[in-house]
């Protein structure tokens, strides 16, 4: 029964992200909060249908200490994070491989001014990702970033990239560590989904001044120590 749960949800989600997408790339002709809306009404759809087909639901917890501009860096285990945020934020702003940008239905990540990264764009493609951050962080929208890069098994450290450090060092605004549990239930590149609560944390926050090797160290220890403790009551 599970796994049935699991083939409903995967096709009702490719089914409405497919038409939010074309709705979306309609949408460009009318204001960006247009866009917006319509992002947030799939985000919080999604997050609907997981709770009412798979049985799975989640729960924040720390959101209120968050000031703006801001930077979260956030845990990476599931494409649920790439959901998540939609919902629980106003406007945030992803940073994004470059890649992801061109398989959009006609720039809608362009369109919700993602910050995107040429990862094989060498020191061009940084001066460029800070740029952009600089533009976000000035309009007071919360960034987002998975400092790991990429999605890590449930249980696993991925290796730190310093492009968060570089953003720490340069907008000079707080970075708050999000732990979460979500591959436990939505696992890095799984058919399956499980029922359950995801719990996501937002931890305090690490303000400007730290050198970019020691607040990495820190970023690094906050984040798996509370994802670890997530990880066994999950």
């Amino acid at each position: 029964m599970a796994r049935l749960k699991s083939l409903i949800f995967n096709i009702t989600f490719f089914m409405f992200t497919t038409l939010v997408l074309t709705v979306g790339t309609i949408c460009f002709v009318f204001p960006r909060n247009v866009v917006l809306h319509v992002t947030r009404i799939w985000s919080k759809t999604v997050l609907w249908l997981l709770k009412t087909i798979v049985g799975l639901d989640y729960q924040v917890n720390g959101i209120e200490k968050l000031t703006f501009p801001c930077i979260i860096a956030s845990k990476h285990q599931s494409s649920w994070e790439t959901i998540v945020y939609h919902a629980i934020l106003c406007d945030p702003s992803y940073v994004l491989k470059k890649e992801l940008d061109r398989l959009s239905f006609g720039g809608y990540i362009r369109r919700l001014q993602m910050i995107i990264v040429d990862r094989k764009g060498g020191r061009g493609a940084l001066v460029s990702m800070l740029n952009q951050a600089k533009e976000v962080a000035s309009s007071g929208r919360p960034i987002v970033i998975f400092p790991e890069g990429t999605r890590s098994k449930a249980g696993e450290k991925g290796n730190y990239q310093k492009g968060v450090g570089l953003l720490y060092k340069s907008l000079q605004i707080p970075v708050y560590p999000v732990a979460l549990n979500s591959g436990y239930f939505w696992g890095r590149r799984s058919f399956d989904k499980k029922p359950g609560t995801i719990t996501l944390n937002v931890l305090d926050a690490i303000d400007p001044g730290m050198d970019v090797d020691t607040f990495m160290e820190k970023l690094e220890e906050k984040i798996e120590k509370e994802s670890l403790r997530l990880a066994k009551n999950s």
